[in-house]
């Protein structure tokens, strides 16, 4: 609570100074200048509220593109939907597909040939009609036979085509798009009807195992944060720890603070935006916390005004480190004590005045 500082004010020097004379004020000059109090608090962890957006790191990122081109005649899903691993999620056709198969069935046709060759050869040279340089030869068309199939094979597989639908005798006009592992859509450009060309980009997964808080932290606030610092996001019950620090100064003066999600990912999504609340480890050396208001700069000292039983005092600190609006300073201070945040700057004129 804010108190009405007593009307007579005696301000002492640190220490090191000799203490000032009383300094009268009467009750209309006290609430002229505004003189109010506030209570002070042992020191604790400084807080840091922060904007930020959830994103999920490149490793937990999948990109689903279309490996033929054609047209896309079905589409299952869009952003925001959870896959799971091999689940369809579009249908494409493509006269590329056709080929592809007529490829595979030729190279069959052509390990077939291989594998009879190479067994007629091999009687005949247990008979000793034939030389070994001619099975040799027969030996090797038979291994490029079957890694032409192998091949092949992949090649339909990578196109949307099962082993079981690339092995049928009639040829297939269409494959299938499938996650390749599971997740949350976070982005999709695939439309029914569309016209795409092999390699296009039609869906992004991200997987909820792991999730950053990328937070922007003004420049000059930057230096208190550390690596561990514990990071919450209260409204989402989400915990994260600080894991990286950037390097480099964005255009709105801020620094990029990366905190890995530890608890609560399951329920917030990437993209999401947010307020965070990073705790700050306390100064070893700080021992009370005291409004920002309180401290001010006196020459080349750092000093803050306390109450007195006929006043008030002067009292030289430390500045340990900020939060949104406390400092925590080294100080010889009590528990009881009371510091006046606002008023400070008349109380500075009237020990100038008082030292002159």
């Amino acid at each position: 609570m804010l108190l009405t500082l007593p009307v007579t004010i005696l301000a002492a020097g640190s220490p090191a100074e000799p203490a000032t004379s009383l300094l009268p004020l009467s009750q209309a000059q006290q609430v002229s200048m505004g003189i109010r109090l506030a209570p002070i608090d042992p020191a604790q962890a400084p807080v840091l509220s922060l904007p930020g957006s959830v994103v999920v790191p490149p490793e937990s990122q999948r990109v689903v593109a279309s490996a033929v081109a054609g047209l896309l005649t079905e589409v299952r899903v869009g952003v925001g939907d959870r896959v799971a691993a091999g689940q369809i999620l579009a249908r494409i056709s493509s006269p590329h597909l056709v080929g592809l198969q007529r490829d595979l069935q030729s190279a069959r046709v052509q390990l077939g040939l291989a594998n009879d060759t190479l067994d007629r050869d091999e009687r005949l040279l247990a008979e000793g009609l034939i030389p070994l340089a001619r099975v040799q030869a027969a030996r090797a068309r038979r291994v490029d036979a079957d890694a032409l199939v192998t091949e092949r094979r992949l090649q339909l597989r990578l196109a949307g085509l099962g082993d079981a639908e690339s092995g049928d005798a009639d040829l297939r006009t269409q494959a299938a798009i499938v996650a390749p592992a599971a997740g949350v859509i976070i982005e999709a450009s695939a439309l029914n009807g569309q016209r795409v060309e092999a390699a296009t980009a039609l869906f992004r997964i991200a997987s909820a195992a792991t999730l950053w808080l990328e937070l922007q932290v003004p420049a000059d606030r930057v230096a208190a944060i550390a690596l561990g610092n514990r990071v919450e996001w209260p409204q989402r019950g989400v915990i994260a720890r600080v894991s990286a620090i950037g390097a480099a100064v964005a255009a709105g003066q801020t620094v990029m603070v990366r905190a890995t999600v530890a608890q609560g990912g399951e329920r917030i999504r990437p993209g999401e935006s947010l307020q965070a609340l990073v705790r700050l480890a306390v100064p070893a050396a700080a021992n009370w916390r005291v409004p920002q208001a309180a401290i001010t700069q006196l020459g080349p000292r750092t000093v803050l005004f306390v109450t007195h039983p006929q006043g008030a005092r002067m009292v030289a600190v430390q500045v340990h480190g900020r939060d949104e609006d406390g400092a925590m300073i080294e100080a010889a201070l009590t528990a009881t004590d009371r510091v006046v945040v606002s008023g400070v700057s008349a109380l500075k004129s009237m020990v100038s005045e008082q030292r002159r």
